[in-house]
């Protein structure tokens, strides 16, 4: 049975919900009879958005299994996880205050758009799956490899499992790729089960969450020494993972709209390896240490722009963001 519900206290400018938990960050939200259901650090969770804030239920303690993960991450309260996962410590009106002078900030930018702070394992393996993929197979992909994991319960006929720990899909042992590849993850296979491999060996979750403490050059690196991880997937998790705001993951979508204000970068068709890192460095020196909170922003705007998804519904949550300044930054050469 679901907890009485709560009001966790955040405004809509602060944390548009329906845009955060569909546009690519996380991959495991269901929207369920108007609620976000997940799991979250060994509980079970649903959310929705309400005039007051965000309301939210956990599934009773009691019903749930003995066995989770909650061991891997910090024990927190319910709402302390809430408020870490969506980072409300972050104020996104002093950030979109600061953006509104910048020329990419002009017209109608959807407001809530934060980035989440994720259990570091869980956003690597998503992210090494969304090589060459969308966000249906993608999330496809990440629930199958979810019921390695502990189940925690069966709601209505779904299964809810904890994301599985290093531990966990080590303990398949040599059957664990011939597995995923009957699961259609493809090459992706050998992706998961090479990185797991090396993961145990450098030290497995605590060496990831060391990575925290890094600085973001030093984690983007040591990312992209795993199987599966090249500069955007480990810009991804330092983002969404590893406490680099700094970080820029430079997608089609981000590729686009360098392209529309960098003229070198015009007759350009794709992001090589040699002009992602101009669109990284133009990034960071419009926005500087928050460029990747920005680009998360902007990337959420223009799918919507674009129609793709269900984020072009969402005709009501953008606005014009104020501007501290009338002086505009222009184009990069």
């Amino acid at each position: 049975m679901w907890t009485t519900a709560r009001i966790l206290p955040v405004s809509r400018c602060e944390l548009n919900l329906d845009v955060v938990l569909r546009c690519g960050q996380s991959f495991r939200w269901k929207l369920i009879e108007d609620w976000w259901t997940s799991t979250l650090r060994g509980r079970i969770y649903r959310l929705r958005q309400c005039d007051e804030g965000i309301e939210y239920e956990l599934w009773e303690e009691r019903y749930l299994s003995k066995q989770s993960n909650r061991h891997v991450e910090p024990l927190d309260t319910p709402e302390e996880t809430l408020k870490d996962y969506l980072q409300l410590g972050v104020s996104l009106a002093k950030l979109y205050s600061e953006w509104g002078s910048d020329l990419l900030f002009e017209g109608d930018i959807l407001l809530g758009v934060r980035t989440l702070r994720q259990n570091p394992l869980e956003c690597l393996m998503s992210f090494i799956l969304s090589s060459c993929n969308n966000i249906s197979r993608i999330s496809q992909m990440v629930d199958k490899l979810c019921a390695y994991g502990p189940q925690l319960a069966t709601i209505d006929g779904i299964y809810y499992h904890d994301f599985p720990s290093l531990k966990n899909l080590a303990a398949v042992g040599s059957e664990l790729e011939p597995q995923l590849r009957k699961a259609g993850f493809g090459y992706r296979a050998a992706y998961v089960t090479k990185a797991v491999d090396t993961l145990r060996e450098r030290g497995g979750e605590k060496w990831l969450y060391g990575l925290r403490e890094s600085s973001y050059e030093v984690a983007r690196d040591e990312l992209m020494t795993l199987a599966g991880v090249g500069r955007k997937v480990a810009d991804c998790v330092c983002l969404m993972a590893l406490d680099k705001p700094i970080a820029v993951p430079v997608d089609t979508h981000v590729f686009q709209i360098a392209r529309q204000h960098i003229p070198s970068l015009q007759n350009v068709n794709k992001c090589s390896p040699v002009v992602y890192p101009r669109i990284v460095e133009w990034f960071v020196a419009r926005f500087g240490d928050w460029s990747g909170w920005a680009q998360g922003v902007l990337f959420a705007t223009r799918v919507r722009q674009n129609s793709l998804g269900s984020l072009g519904k969402m005709v009501n949550d953008s606005t014009k963001v104020k501007k501290t300044s009338k002086r505009k930054r222009q184009g990069a050469k």
